[in-house]
């Protein structure tokens, strides 16, 4: 198997824009990312720097009235970004979603069991009833819900936000997908529930050997889901990757300045110096970020233009 052949997501300058067409906003900066069966990639970044816009304009589920260029290839089959918000590259068995409010993700009206039984249909075609209960709760227990036949049986309102937020990663891996995006899905969560929930990920993508785009702009949990050799963070700012490498050299020897006072506002190390850090107005702000340039091995890092 050749090395593009082993490639789940190949992105190459990909930029989005919103408008009318004659006042176009770019908001995502011409990004590629490479990622690789049972990889990570962490798309680490304060609100608002683009990183849900980006990932899911990658697999063509680009927001409504927005202009996506560039390309991009999922499992080798080329995204059709439509602008209108649709699948275009129609990746449905082979991307699963998790997002970030699973209260929001799941039906109410309907029984958790039979949203995971749909989803195992839509992605396998099985229509037999019995089988597909059958995988229900194979995926419930394999999520760690104790008493998976009581939990098939429940409405969204009658779990826990951690126990709705384990049956969307259900949903997600009911068509064993190649590709999971995981956007912020801790975050909605009590913190002990969400590292719960973020290991769970962990867990299942080394199993099901998926590539995972993980978007976050906690640290913490970053660090939790990247830990494994050949995982890697991506570092964005108001849309542009300013940094990007290997997660143990980032989080241990980032360069870029904005980086390095991300790092600095995570709580944990702030106990250690006594003080909390903020990113600085001057470096959040600045939009003049050069190119990714490979500045130590596999380490890239985008200075400020003229620097």
């Amino acid at each position: 198997m050749t090395s593009a052949q082993q490639e789940v997501l190949k992105v190459q300058n990909l930029k989005v824009s919103f408008g009318n067409g004659n006042e176009d906003t770019e908001v995502v900066h011409g990004i590629s990312l490479v990622a690789h069966p049972g990889q990570v990639h962490v798309i680490l970044g304060e609100s608002g720097s683009g990183k849900t816009v980006f990932a899911r304009s990658a697999v063509g589920m680009n927001p409504r009235h927005s202009k996506v260029l560039g390309s991009s290839y999922v499992c080798g089959g080329a995204v059709a970004f439509d602008g209108h918000g649709g699948r275009g590259g129609g990746f449905g068995t082979d991307v699963g979603m998790i997002f970030q409010d699973p209260t929001a993700s799941l039906d109410p009206m309907y029984r958790v069991g039979d949203q995971i039984c749909e989803a195992i249909r839509a992605s396998t075609g099985v229509k037999l009833a019995r089988e597909n209960k059958k995988a229900a709760l194979a995926l419930i227990e394999s999520v760690r819900i104790h008493e998976p036949g009581k939990a098939f049986r429940l409405y969204p309102h009658e779990m826990s936000g951690g126990m709705r937020q384990r049956i969307s990663i259900a949903i997600a891996m009911a068509g064993d997908p190649k590709l999971i995006i995981a956007d912020e899905p801790s975050s909605a969560l009590d913190a002990s529930v969400g590292v719960h929930v973020v290991n769970l990920i962990n867990d299942l993508r080394r199993r099901a050997g998926s590539a995972v785009l993980f978007i976050t702009h906690d640290i913490s949990a970053a660090r939790i889901i990247a830990r494994e050799r050949g995982d890697r963070v991506c570092v964005m700012l108001k849309g542009t990757l300013v940094e990007e490498g290997p997660a143990s050299e980032i989080f241990d020897n980032a360069l870029h300045p904005y980086t390095q006072a991300l790092l600095g506002c995570e709580p944990s190390r702030a106990v250690e110096r006594g003080a909390l850090s903020v990113v600085p107005d001057e470096i959040r702000n600045n939009t003049d970020w050069g190119d990714l340039t490979e500045v130590e091995t596999d380490h890239f890092v985008a200075y400020e233009t003229g620097a």
